[in-house]
């Protein structure tokens, strides 16, 4: 009879691999093309709205149904990547929105404009809830909120090369080229990740293949040197009973307020930050800076946030959720503050953006990780593309509800004020989960790494 190891005590101890390594790096160039074609249509939006001579406020309602698709395409990959395996809810995704992407150069009007975009945030959205929960499942569990915010750098760095792109590519050759580069990048990167990209353990696990069973054990084997793990050791899902996990599992009595809380957090979070970097680059130009500063300026956001996310995800894996419940609330006054800014103060646009990328989207890329290490392996990447989804319709809002704005007549110090008002709500619910987190979660982590030393593993 063949030895077994849980997968629980795979993840619960050592240290990052070369393994672990290889999955992280990968998962950041899956979030760089990933941010880069979210991002994408703000950064072309200026000369679009020149070229088809159309009101800025109309791009509030593409920007908002790109965020729609996002919502819907976060719950159907994460579904998905649960039941056929991450690796393909990730490649097929890429695929999904690169060739979307392309088929973007050929809008020639707000509706058409419309319904691509809509496409290309169906596999925007699902691509990103899969490579967290990859990138938690092949990181040791003390480390999984780093893991993630590690990843997540990719994502702002998509965001910087957005805005080198569109600073420098679109005055020499059109609109076109950001999407030109969204497509074809992806495409790219799926076709690399089918022979470097490993599968998630626990689907691997799972599987009563005896194939893919050797495969988990090859995999435990990379995580895991320091144990004894051969090619006959069966790794055994703690979760493996739930065959068709669902939105359900979710709310059982340990896991529902933290959804619904998450939930909160992303929804509230998400109102300012999509509506930041939707129309950053717009107000900016409203404000008095030209096309390169404005783009720029955005990019800034996007640096802050790696940093801050990066910042933020170590506090929460050594002391919890305490340390960064002041966070959102040290964020509304940058916010707020780029509303009063004029076209002469550069350098003051590029401190408060990078500011406000620092603490209001730094927090916002800690709460993928707090997702992932709130919920079990088996829905995890559900559970986590449910609190992303929560996220677009917060996402939606905000950009729409500062297109209405902008439509209005209102000035940039009121939506730079409006902008700022979630992050309230923010501030009270990361404040109400602190408590629940450490007794669930970190309590959770500490016993069982005190069981496994117990036992001599």
């Amino acid at each position: 009879m063949s030895a077994s190891i849980s997968l629980q005590t795979v993840a619960d101890g050592g240290s990052i691999s070369a393994i672990s390594k290889r999955v992280i790096a990968l998962m950041f160039l899956v979030a760089l093309v990933d941010s880069y074609d979210q991002i994408s249509l703000a950064f072309a939006a200026p000369a679009l709205v020149a070229e088809w001579r159309i009101e800025k406020g109309a791009m509030g309602m593409v920007f908002s149904v790109q965020l729609l698709g996002l919502l819907i395409g976060g719950i159907l990959f994460g579904a998905i990547g649960d039941r056929l395996g991450r690796k393909f809810a990730i490649t097929s995704g890429l695929l999904f929105f690169g060739l979307l992407s392309l088929a973007t150069m050929l809008a020639t009007d707000i509706t058409l404009l419309l319904v691509i975009r809509f496409l290309v945030g169906l596999g925007v959205g699902g691509v990103i809830p899969n490579a967290i929960a990859l990138s938690n499942e092949f990181s040791p569990r003390r480390y999984q909120v780093t893991a993630v915010s590690l990843m997540f750098i990719g994502y702002v760095c998509g965001g910087v090369g957005g805005g080198i792109v569109s600073a420098w590519l679109i005055p020499r050759f059109g609109w076109e080229v950001v999407f030109l580069v969204g497509g074809l990048t992806p495409i790219l990167l799926a076709a690399f990740l089918l022979f470097t990209l490993p599968e998630s353990i626990r689907y691997l696990a799972s599987s009563g293949r005896e194939k893919s069973q050797r495969e988990a054990a090859r995999l435990a084997s990379l995580m895991r040197p320091d144990l004894e793990i051969g090619p006959d050791t069966r790794v055994v899902s703690e979760t493996a009973s739930v065959k068709h996990p669902g939105v359900g599992e979710l709310f059982t009595s340990r896991l529902k307020p933290m959804t619904l809380l998450l939930w909160l957090m992303y929804l509230a979070n998400s109102m300012t930050a999509f509506g930041l970097i939707s129309w950053l680059p717009l107000m900016a130009g409203t404000l008095g800076f030209g096309h390169q500063p404005a783009a720029l300026a955005t990019s800034l956001t996007f640096a802050g946030a790696a940093f801050g996310g990066v910042v933020m995800s170590r506090m929460v894996d050594r002391s919890g959720l305490g340390p960064i419940v002041i966070m959102p609330a040290i964020a509304i006054p940058f916010v707020a503050g780029i509303g009063f800014l004029a076209g002469t103060q550069v350098a003051l646009l590029y401190l408060l953006t990078f500011m406000t990328g620092f603490f209001a989207l730094g927090f916002q890329n800690a709460l993928h990780g707090i997702g992932g290490s709130i919920y079990p392996t088996t829905v995890r990447a559900t559970g986590v593309g449910w609190a992303m989804a929560a996220g677009k319709v917060g996402g939606a809002s905000g950009p729409a509800v500062i297109g209405l704005l902008v439509s209005a007549g209102a000035g940039p110090q009121t939506v730079f004020i409006v902008a700022a008002v979630p992050l309230v709500v923010s501030i009270i619910a990361v404040a109400m989960l602190k408590g629940i987190y450490g007794t669930n979660v970190q309590g959770a982590r500490a016993g069982q790494q005190a069981a496994i030393a117990e036992a001599g593993l």
